[in-house]
C-alpha cells in the first residue's frame, strides 16, 4: 500500500489538505512464457469533498508485464474488482510472435488479445475470443496477419504506431501489403484527423518501388465499386489522364450525387468534379450542381469548392447557388477593382488555375468566395442581386454618435439605439443584419442603414 499527501484545490477560493492511499490487489497472474500480473488499484482520497461531482475513491486496472529480472511493463488493461471481491479472472501470454497476452475477467466470458509492441506501445484486438477450455494461442493469428483487422475495424490503434511496429518485426513489404489491405480504413469513432492523415503520411515515406505497387490497388479502387475512402485517396495519388479511368468517374460521381449527404464524400467528390471539369465540362457541371443540392441541406456550399468551379466552367444554370448568395457578406472577394463586382469575364482565369491545381488543394477562404460567385454568375436572378449589392455600398448610416454599442453589449443592454460603425459593415449586403455588437436594419425604401441598436 503506498500512501501520500497533497494540496488539492476545491473551489477558486478554498483548499483542503487531504492523503491518497493507493491499495494494489492481485487479481491474476501467469509465470510462463512470459510472466504477467493483472492487478487493481484501488485510489482513496480521504479528507476529500468534491465540488464538481466526482468521487473520492476509484479503481484502475493494469496488466504488469516483466520482461526481465528488473524491467516491468505498466499496461492499462484488466478488470476491475467486483461487489463479491476479485473477480474471477484469468491472464495468459505468448512469446511465439513477439509478446501477446489475453486476459478475461470471467470464465464465462470472451478472451481480450493485446499485442505487445516496441517501447511501452500496445495494440488491443476489439475482437472477442471464445474458447470452451483453455486459452489456444495457435488460433489467434500473429500481428501480421491481425495489423490490417485491427485497423479495419476501428479497434482505435494509432496508425502510425501500428505501421512502425508492423516495419520493424517484418519488414518494408510487409509495411506495403498493411497500406494496401487498409487503403478504406476509416478512423475509429471520435478520432481526430490526424488518425486519417496517419495513412497518407507513412504512404508519402515510402519507397518508389513500394510506391508503383500501391499504384496498383489505387487503379482498382477508382475502376470498381470501392469504399469512398478508398476512392478518395486513389483519386488523390493516381493521374487520372488515363481514358480508362473517365466512366469510372463519372459512374462513381453519379452515385455519389444520388446518396444521402455525408462529409465522407466530401474529399473525392471534390477532386473527381475538378477533372471531370477540364474533360467532359458539360457532365461535370451538371453533376456538380447534383452535389451541390444534396450538400445545401448541411450548408456551407463554400467549402465544396470543387463543385462551385466545376459549375461555374461549365456555365451551368445551378439555382441553389442562388440561395447562398443571398446569404452572402459584401465580402472584398466579389468586388475586382475599386467598388466594381466581379463579371464572368474577371474570374475565368481564376477558375481555370484553381481547377488544375494539386488534386486535393484547399482553397483558400478568398478564391472560395470567388469560385461562389462564379458559379452564380450563370444564373437567372444573380445580377439583380449583385446590383442590391452595388447600391447598399452608397448608403447612408443613421445612427447617434453615442453611446457606442460595444459599451452597451458589454453592460449586457441589448435593444438600445447607440452607435456602431463608421462604415458599412459587408453584412449589408446578406440578409443577416447583426454584427458581433449591434443589430440594425437595411432600408432599401430611403438607401440607409437604421435601426442600429446593442447585440
Amino acid at each position: 500500500m503506498r500512501k501520500f499527501c497533497a494540496l488539492w484545490a476545491i473551489t477558486l477560493v478554498w483548499s483542503v489538505t487531504r492523503c491518497i492511499t493507493t491499495e494494489e490487489v492481485p487479481v491474476a497472474r501467469t509465470d510462463t512464457p512470459v510472466r504477467a500480473e493483472m492487478i487493481v488499484k484501488k485510489v482513496e482520497r480521504h479528507l476529500c469533498t468534491t465540488a464538481w461531482g466526482g468521487s473520492c475513491s476509484f479503481q484502475e486496472s493494469a496488466i504488469l508485464l516483466h520482461t526481465g529480472p528488473v524491467s516491468t511493463r505498466e499496461f492499462g488493461y484488466g478488470c476491475l474488482l467486483t461487489r463479491d471481491g476479485v473477480p474471477q479472472a484469468q491472464v495468459v501470454t505468448d512469446k511465439s510472435d513477439g509478446i501477446r497476452i489475453a486476459f478475461r475477467c470471467a470464465r464465462n466470458l470472451g478472451w481480450t488479445v493485446v499485442y505487445v509492441g516496441a517501447e511501452n506501445k500496445s495494440f488491443k484486438d476489439c475482437k472477442l475470443y471464445n474458447f470452451p477450455g483453455e486459452f489456444r494461442w495457435d488460433e489467434v493469428p500473429g500481428l501480421q496477419s491481425a495489423a490490417a483487422r485491427l485497423m479495419l475495424d476501428r479497434c482505435g490503434i494509432p496508425f502510425d504506431w501500428l505501421a512502425d511496429e508492423v516495419k520493424a518485426r517484418y519488414g518494408q513489404t510487409v509495411l506495403t501489403d498493411l497500406l494496401i489491405a487498409t487503403l478504406a480504413a476509416q478512423a475509429p469513432r471520435g478520432s481526430s484527423m490526424d488518425q486519417l492523415q496517419a495513412w497518407d503520411d507513412v504512404y508519402s515515406q515510402l519507397p518508389s518501388e513500394e510506391k508503383k505497387r500501391v499504384a496498383s490497388a489505387f487503379r482498382t479502387a477508382i475502376l470498381t465499386d470501392s469504399p469512398v475512402l478508398a476512392l478518395e485517396r486513389a483519386v488523390r495519388y493516381t493521374d487520372l489522364s488515363d481514358p480508362e479511368f473517365l466512366p469510372a468517374l463519372l459512374s462513381r460521381m453519379e452515385k455519389i450525387v444520388n446518396s444521402p449527404p455525408h462529409y465522407d464524400t466530401d474529399s473525392a467528390s471534390e477532386i473527381i468534379l475538378r477533372k471531370l471539369a477540364t474533360v467532359k465540362p458539360d457532365e461535370g457541371a451538371r453533376l456538380a450542381c447534383r452535389e451541390l443540392e444534396r450538400e445545401r441541406k448541411r450548408g456551407a456550399l463554400t467549402f465544396l469548392a470543387g463543385a462551385l468551379l466545376a459549375a461555374a466552367n461549365g456555365k451551368y444554370n445551378c439555382p441553389v447557388v442562388l440561395s447562398v448568395l443571398e446569404d452572402s457578406s459584401c465580402d472584398a472577394a466579389y468586388y475586382c477593382g475599386e467598388g466594381k463586382i466581379c463579371e464572368a469575364k474577371d474570374l475565368a482565369s481564376d477558375v481555370e488555375r484553381a481547377l488544375v491545381g494539386p488534386p486535393g488543394q484547399k482553397l483558400d477562404p478568398n478564391m472560395r468566395d470567388r469560385a461562389l460567385l462564379a458559379a452564380a454568375l450563370n444564373v437567372e436572378g444573380s445580377n439583380e442581386i449583385l446590383k442590391v449589392w452595388h447600391q447598399r455600398h452608397s448608403y447612408r448610416i443613421d445612427q447617434p454618435s453615442q453611446p457606442a454599442c460595444s459599451k452597451l453589449s458589454l453592460q449586457g443592454q441589448k435593444g438600445e439605439s447607440c452607435h456602431c460603425f463608421d462604415k458599412l459593415p459587408a453584412s449589408v449586403c446578406g440578409k443577416s443584419r447583426a454584427e458581433a455588437e449591434c443589430k440594425f436594419r437595411v432600408n432599401d425604401a430611403e438607401r440607409k442603414v437604421d435601426q442600429v441598436v446593442s447585440n
